[in-house]
């Protein structure tokens, strides 16, 4: 498997260990970039510090995300690296 593809089945192992927690839905696109569906009601600072990435560079693969405020469970956002 590609490096990406294993980095996401390991974030999703690493979830599935977990009771009570819903797990994000987390996919591999084509073009190198994950695709994130969070499981429940998040914010981007959260989805950041998850993921190890930065807020601004989540803003700039998801322009039609909310400046501020939570994003909703279900919202596919596409995580960068």
């Amino acid at each position: 498997a590609a490096p990406a593809a294993a980095a996401a089945d390991a974030l999703n192992d690493d979830l599935s260990d977990t009771p009570g927690v819903k797990e994000d839905k987390v996919v591999n696109t084509p073009d190198g970039k994950m695709k994130l569906v969070p499981a429940q009601d998040t914010t981007l600072e959260q989805i950041a510090a998850k993921y190890q990435i930065t807020v601004d560079l989540l803003r700039k693969d998801n322009p039609g995300l909310p400046a501020s405020g939570t994003i909703k469970a279900g919202t596919e956002i596409l995580i960068g690296k």
